[in-house]
């Protein structure tokens, strides 16, 4: 979760680098890009104003294996799918605590009606977070789902995320530059602020 954008208060604070990115050192310009930015952008880089979600039930619901989907539309035939399946372990730091509940990889089959029964493929991308001390795959492009009479069949693995989409074709992980390395507070420091920047 993100509690505010940028991170750039002292460590000793609760949550201080729970932003999309840290920037403690205005010193040094060193800074660090989270998995955050990457995690809304399974939102972000799919939808735009306007955009409704679908009723529960009805394009948004629970899966049977824990985890959750809603699906959002455009009007012009435009659909975006958000699953998440996040475990009891990587979900901590909610407030308040949440009763304990369990998650499972399950297989999913998402069946499109009405406006949206014309789609034939949707691209996917997805990011996974597994607590066994593998490294993570964050917002990776993933090979298109295809819809089989009218049908979306996907494996939805424990803590990951997934955008499925006819949308947002120019989504993309994008780059940074390097951040500059951390260093220590230079002292001795003297500042009179006559000549701040």
């Amino acid at each position: 979760s993100s509690w505010h954008l940028i991170g750039a208060f002292y460590p000793s604070i609760a949550f201080w680098s729970q932003g999309m990115l840290t920037a403690v050192e205005p010193w040094s310009g060193s800074y660090h890009v989270n998995p955050q930015v990457w995690t809304t952008a399974h939102m972000t880089q799919f939808t735009t104003l306007g955009d409704r979600y679908l009723p529960h039930g009805a394009g948004s619901g629970k899966l049977v294996a824990g985890g959750s989907f809603v699906s959002l539309v455009d009007g012009n035939g435009g659909l975006t799918i958000l699953i998440q399946k996040a475990s009891h372990e990587n979900s901590r730091c909610i407030r308040p605590a949440l009763e304990p509940y369990t998650t499972a990889e399950e297989q999913v089959v998402l069946r499109l009606r009405g406006n949206l029964a014309h789609i034939k493929s949707l691209s996917l991308w997805m990011s996974h977070f597994p607590l066994n001390g593998t490294r993570p795959q964050i917002f990776q492009k993933m090979p298109d789902i295809q819809v089989v009479d009218r049908q979306i069949t996907l494996t939805i693995l424990k803590d990951a995320i997934y955008t499925l989409s006819n949308k947002g074709t120019a989504a993309q992980k994008g780059a940074h530059p390097p951040s500059p390395p951390s260093s220590i507070f230079p002292l001795p420091y003297k500042d009179d602020f006559t000549n701040c920047e």
